[in-house]
C-alpha cells in the first residue's frame, strides 16, 4: 500500500508539474481558455543537448518556448504551422529575435520522430534538433557514454575507428584521412555497418571484415576504450568534449585537469564577454567549444594519442591539440625527448625526417613542414602529426622504432611496447 501510495504521490507531482507548464504556454495566447493544443516534445539540440519543448497551437498559429536541460534557459517561441511545416521564431526574455526553427511534414500529436533545424538571425549558424512527442516535462537522466574500437590492417598500413553510442548509432574514423562519419549499426555486438559506398563492415572474432571489390580485408581488433563526454549548454555557449576513460586514477585524472583546464579558459572568456558593456550583438550560442581524443596506442603499459579541441568564438576559429604519452606503470606523461638518450637531439632528426618524407611522399608531398609538429606513439612508430582539418585530416609521418632503437633509454616506453 505503501508503495502504491509513493508511486501515486509521484504521478499527482508531475501532473501539477505539467499543469503548470501548460498553464503558462496558453497564458501566452490573447484568450487563453479555449481551444489551444498545448503539447510537450523532448530531444537533442545539435545531436547532443538535451531540450524539452512546450508548445501550443489554436488553428495555424503556435506559441510556446523551448528549455535547454543543461542549464536551464529558457527561449520563447511564436510562429506557424502550415501544411505541415513548422516555422518558430526564437526571442529572449526582451522580445528580441535570436534565431529561427524549421521542421517539414510535421504533425502535433505524432510519435513520430521529426528532424528539424535551428538557425541564427543573420543565418550564420545552423543546428539539428531532433524532438518528439513526450507525455512529461521531466527529462531522463543521459549517460553519455561510449566506447571506440579500433581495427588495423598492418599489412596493408590501413585503420579503422568505430565509436558507438548507447543508441545504437556510431561515427567511423578513418585512419587515412581521420574524418568522421556518423552512420547507424545493423548490428550492435558483434558489430556490423555499411558506409556510403555501400562496404559492408563485420566484426566476428576480434576481427572485422570487409568486402571490397569481390575480395575480403580484415582488421584486427587493436584496443577498446569507453569514451564519456562533457557536455553543456546555455544562452552563450555549446560544448560537447569527449574523452576517454580506462579506469586508471591517474590516467584518468591527467585527462580531466588537461581538459577542465581549458573549460575553465572558455569558461574565463564567455564572462567576460557577456559582461562587456560594448558587446551589444553578443547572441547566444557563440562560443561553440567541442573535441574529442584520437588514441594511436593502448596496451597495459602505454596509452598515446591527442586530444583535439575546437573553438568558435564571434571574433575567432581555433583549434588546440594537445598530445600526450602515458606511463601507466608509472603513472605519469612524458615528452618525447625523455624517451631517448639525452645526448641525442631526437627532434632534430624528426624534423630532417619529415622534410625527407614531404619529397618522396604523394600523399603529403606540398604540405609545410612545420604542420607536423605533434608526437605520439604507436605499435610500430613514432607517429609526427599534423592538426586535424576537414580535407586532409590528420596526416603522419611514421618513423620505424628500427630506426632510431640505439638511441631509446634502455627502459623507455618505447622499449615497452617493442616487446609487448
Amino acid at each position: 500500500m505503501r508503495l502504491l501510495f509513493i508511486i501515486f504521490l509521484f504521478f499527482s507531482q508531475i501532473s501539477l508539474w505539467a499543469q503548470a507548464e501548460y498553464q503558462k504556454v496558453k497564458e501566452l495566447f490573447p484568450v487563453p481558455h479555449t481551444n489551444i493544443n498545448v503539447n510537450i516534445l523532448k530531444g537533442h539540440f545539435d545531436d547532443v543537448h538535451p531540450v524539452e519543448f512546450f508548445l501550443g497551437q489554436r488553428g495555424q498559429n503556435v506559441k510556446g518556448y523551448y528549455r535547454l536541460v543543461s542549464s536551464g534557459d529558457l527561449f520563447m517561441l511564436e510562429g506557424e504551422l502550415i501544411n505541415k511545416e513548422l516555422i518558430l521564431t526564437e526571442s529572449n526574455s526582451e522580445g528580441r529575435s535570436l534565431g529561427q526553427i524549421y521542421a517539414r511534414n510535421f504533425e502535433f500529436g505524432s510519435d513520430q520522430m521529426y528532424e528539424g533545424s535551428w538557425s541564427s538571425i543573420d543565418n550564420k549558424e545552423f543546428f539539428k534538433i531532433n524532438i518528439k512527442k513526450a507525455e512529461y516535462s521531466t527529462f531522463p537522466p543521459l549517460a553519455f557514454r561510449s566506447f571506440i574500437r579500433k581495427y588495423c590492417d598492418y599489412n596493408n598500413d590501413e585503420c579503422i575507428s568505430i565509436e558507438v553510442f548507447e543508441e545504437g548509432k556510431a561515427d567511423v574514423i578513418l585512419g587515412a584521412s581521420a574524418q568522421r562519419k556518423r552512420i547507424v549499426l545493423n548490428a550492435k555486438d558483434p558489430l556490423s555497418f555499411s558506409l556510403e559506398d555501400s562496404t559492408l563492415y563485420e566484426e566476428f572474432n576480434n576481427k572485422l571484415r570487409a568486402k571490397k571489390n569481390g575480395t575480403f580485408q580484415f582488421f584486427e581488433k587493436e584496443n577498446e576504450v569507453e569514451i564519456k563526454r562533457m557536455y553543456f549548454a546555455s544562452f552563450y555557449q555549446l560544448s560537447n568534449v569527449e574523452f576517454p576513460v580506462l579506469d586508471h586514477k591517474e590516467f584518468d585524472e591527467f585527462i580531466l585537469i588537461t581538459i577542465n583546464k581549458e573549460k575553465d579558459q572558455i569558461k574565463s572568456a564567455v564572462n567576460k564577454a557577456k559582461n562587456d558593456p560594448s558587446a551589444k550583438d553578443f547572441e547566444h550560442y557563440q562560443y561553440n567549444w567541442n573535441g574529442w581524443t584520437e588514441i594511436d596506442f593502448l596496451s597495459s603499459t602505454v596509452i598515446s594519442g591527442r586530444i583535439i579541441l575546437n573553438l568558435i568564438t564571434p571574433k575567432k576559429k581555433e583549434r588546440k591539440v594537445i598530445p600526450f604519452i602515458f606511463d601507466l606503470v608509472e603513472n605519469e606523461s612524458i615528452s618525447i625527448e625523455n624517451l631517448f638518450k639525452s645526448e641525442i637531439d631526437v627532434v632534430s632528426f624528426f624534423e630532417k625526417r619529415v622534410i625527407a618524407e614531404l619529397q618522396n611522399n604523394r600523399d603529403i608531398k606540398g604540405m609545410d613542414a612545420s604542420d607536423f609538429k605533434y608526437y605520439s606513439l604507436s605499435e610500430q612508430y613514432i607517429l609526427v602529426t599534423t592538426d586535424f582539418d576537414y580535407i586532409n585530416g590528420i596526416q603522419s609521418v611514421k618513423i620505424p622504432y628500427s630506426d632510431v632503437k640505439s638511441w631509446i633509454k634502455r627502459n623507455s616506453l618505447i622499449k615497452k611496447i617493442m616487446r609487448t
